[in-house]
């Protein structure tokens, strides 16, 4: 067996002597069963290795190999410690725990004395197979790391690499140092793959000190693009990866459209998960693939919807709405069943990604599959209270526009059974005469049918005013508006200022008032998190806490609220002086319209302008000057309040008179952003673009393993470890360890 799986990877065989190799193996495997009881630690480990190579995955001879290889662990030599781990990774083959123990011990008896290639395998395997080593083992592998990688080849150095980002260790500044040195001196000679899983082990590991600088990042990408016409389709996605993840850059134009055009021609041999990382990599990155590519990725991710994993289609999905991708009718069928078929795979930040895409794609998801992703049959792991902060604020702003939409298609339902029949058509008259006296009754008829037609239309408004409004995402499960609000009530505290914002106004949206204490604990946390908000996300959600607080009867909340916009009043200082059609804006703050489907009521006219009146000192020129800021209390005297109609007098003058001069700079788009918010805008206009939020272990590794390679024994594999933003699924927020985008930001 250890000599053919030599001659095959070499590629000695003829074309003739492999296709009668499949016949030969089942006389290879009951030879090797049969000896095996005779078989040193050396030939144990040779022909687990030979087996790997040779792709045999025949179980019983796996487990006696295993279980051989567990009894001699402690007499191989290093050489033989890194064939088996190898092998193990190899063939994707979880080790007992008795193999997992003898593995880790050996190892790490043999770490002085493993070559580059077998340090490199051992630690490859260790983390391709979740072994989960001591803190001692990894730092020792470490150290070891550091003293083989100038002995290292490109391969090994760029799996020692690899290896170092997935282990959970941080290598130091002189590790780093000793790494980039041995990177730099084999990047000329460095393989395709080599180089994307090098460029990939350099962001992650590079990050945490600011990342790499531009001379390193743009050696290793000239390097990718001189070897792009021998990439294969692992090594395009890993290195689009590596680029849209933390601490990456958009590539410059010309490596992009090199990028792009190899992805293009790779397409067809991409598994799903290379696909869905394109589409997302490209997303984030804001590349724009091309129509062509465009509609091969979705055409590849249609007709393999029933393969794909529950996180790649996910960001999948997520990379097709940024994209700008129209999905065809025939779509929504399939994918929803798919979707229900995986529904119990999905994590957190993956439903969380899913339901942003469904939104944006505009395809609204039936009642089934919103139980089976949101409803009371769910895993510990899928129920609201194990959601993050950040994924329940994305969890509720994606509800919202569903909720949005749902509330625009049952209006074009409710349009369409309204509208009246078409008139019939009016036969030609055959004679002059004949003619004269149909146009008279016809004239007739056209007036007794437009009467007809106004009073119908009539009834119709007074019945259409009677029907209630649509429910917010009619469908859901009737018991995650309580589950929701119990479960961000405990992540109050914790939630970044955006996310508060796009929590309380998503509530507003899906028409879910919460309780007193809720509140409570919102400005609590509203009010820890203020001075750090932007104008956009201040605007918000004081708007959102004026409709749920319509009637002033939470006294806390409506005191935060004179702070907010007094908060509010600052920032829009900070880029100038206001003009007279921004003052007029937050002046009629409390009186604009709802957008359909928002709950409650505004506050009243003349109380905003009380308020604002007495924070802001209105200039004669209806300009609001910065220092004429100050605060009152809600029980201090201000202002005596004046009738609205002397309001809309005065602003109407000073719109008359003109304001002052307009934002300048930076500060013009946040002010258009406020003026947005303060009009009632919906929170699509309001918040920025929804992205994923999913960090490596949410997609579930989202690098490429290594070559397979081990001396003149190994033999060779690219293979893609698949991989939320999810996009924490991904903007604004915090990223995790190794989050891709967060799901709203600016």
């Amino acid at each position: 067996m250890v000599r053919t799986a030599a001659l095959v990877g070499r590629g000695r065989l003829a074309p003739r002597d492999m296709m009668l190799l499949p016949a030969l193996l089942p006389a290879l495997r009951d030879l090797v069963l049969a000896q095996l009881p005779h078989y040193g630690e050396r030939c144990i480990a040779n022909t687990l290795h030979s087996a790997a190579a040779l792709d045999m995955r025949d179980r019983e001879l796996l487990a006696r190999l295993m279980d051989a290889a567990a009894q001699r662990a402690a007499e191989m030599t290093p050489q033989g410690v890194a064939n088996v781990a190898w092998a193990l990774a190899r063939l994707r083959a979880p080790p007992p725990p008795r193999l997992q123990a003898a593995l880790l011990s050996a190892s790490s008896a043999a770490m002085g004395a493993f070559s580059p290639q077998e340090l490199a395998d051992v630690g490859w395997a260790v983390v391709l197979l979740r072994l989960a080593p001591a803190p001692e083992w990894a730092a020792a592998w470490l150290a070891a790391s550091q003293s083989r990688l100038p002995h290292a080849n490109d391969v090994a150095a760029a799996r020692l690499l690899w290896t170092a980002a997935r282990l959970g260790v941080t290598p130091g500044e002189e590790w780093r140092e000793r790494a980039w040195r041995a990177v730099e001196q084999r990047l000329p000679a460095a393989s395709p793959h080599s180089v994307a899983m090098t460029l990939w082990a350099a962001q992650q590991l590079w990050g945490p000190a600011g990342g790499l600088d531009t001379e390193q990042r743009g050696a290793l990408l000239q390097r990718v693009v001189d070897t792009l016409p021998a990439a294969h389709a692992a090594d395009v996605t890993v290195v689009l990866h590596a680029l849209a993840g933390p601490g990456g850059a958009p590539p410059n134009e010309a490596a992009a459209a090199a990028l792009l055009s190899r992805a293009a021609r790779l397409v067809p041999a991409m598994t799903m998960a290379q696909v869905t990382k394109l589409l997302w990599a490209c997303a984030r990155l804001r590349l724009a693939p091309g129509e062509g590519l465009l509609r091969r990725c979705a055409s590849k991710l249609f007709y393999g919807l029933a393969d794909v994993r529950a996180g790649d289609l996910a960001i999948g999905l997520w990379g097709l709405a940024r994209l700008g991708w129209v999905p065809p009718a025939g779509w929504a069928g399939l994918l929803f069943s798919q979707v229900q078929a995986v529904a119990g795979d999905f994590k957190p930040r993956e439903v969380v990604a899913l339901l942003s895409a469904l939104a944006e794609l505009r395809m609204l998801p039936p009642a089934a599959v919103l139980g089976a992703l949101l409803g009371e049959h769910r895993s510990a792991e899928q129920q609201l209270s194990a959601y993050g902060p950040r994924n329940l604020a994305m969890l509720a702003l994606a509800l919202a526009r569903l909720s949005q939409l749902h509330a625009a298609v049952w209006a074009q339902r409710q349009q369409r059974t309204r509208s009246p029949p078409p008139p019939p058509q009016q036969q030609q008259p055959q004679q002059q005469q004949q003619q004269q006296q149909q146009q008279l009754q016809q004239q007739l008829q056209q007036q007794i049918d437009m009467e007809s037609q106004q009073q119908q239309q009539q009834q119709q408004q007074q019945q259409q005013q009677q029907r209630p409004t649509p429910p917010p995402l009619a469908g859901a499960p009737r018991d995650l508006r309580e589950d929701l609000l119990q479960a961000s009530f405990h992540r109050l505290g914790a939630m970044s200022g955006r996310d508060l914002s796009t929590l309380v106004w998503a509530l507003v949206e899906l028409q879910m008032g919460p309780p007193p204490a809720w509140l409570y604990s919102c400005v609590a946390a509203c009010d820890n998190q203020l001075a750090a908000m932007s104008a956009a996300d201040v605007a918000m959600l004081v708007r959102a806490l004026q409709r749920h607080n319509a009637d002033a009867r939470l006294t806390r909340v409506d005191e935060f609220l004179g702070r907010a916009l007094e908060r509010l009043g600052e920032l829009e200082h900070q880029g100038g002086e206001y003009t007279a059609g921004r003052l007029q804006a937050l002046l009629g703050m409390g009186r604009a319209s709802d957008t359909h489907g928002s709950a409650g009521g505004a506050e009243p006219a003349g109380v905003v302008d009380r308020k604002l009146r007495q924070r802001h000192a209105v200039g004669p020129e209806g300009a609001v000057h910065a220092n004429a800021t100050t605060h009152h209390g809600p029980s201090s005297s201000g202002p005596a309040h004046q009738d609205s109609s002397n309001d809309s007098s005065r602003r109407q003058a000073a719109m008359r008179r003109g304001g002052s001069t307009r934002p300048r700079g930076r500060h013009r788009a946040q002010h258009n952003g406020v003026a947005a918010a303060l009009n009632g805008s919906s929170i699509i206009g309001v918040s920025a673009e929804i992205s994923l939020v999913l960090d490596e272990g949410a997609v579930l590794s989202s690098q490429s393993a290594p070559q397979d390679t081990h001396g003149s024994n190994g033999s060779g594999s690219s293979d893609s470890c698949s991989g939320p933003s999810s996009a924490n699924c991904s903007s604004n927020g915090n990223p995790g360890p190794a989050s891709v985008e967060r799901l709203v930001g600016v």
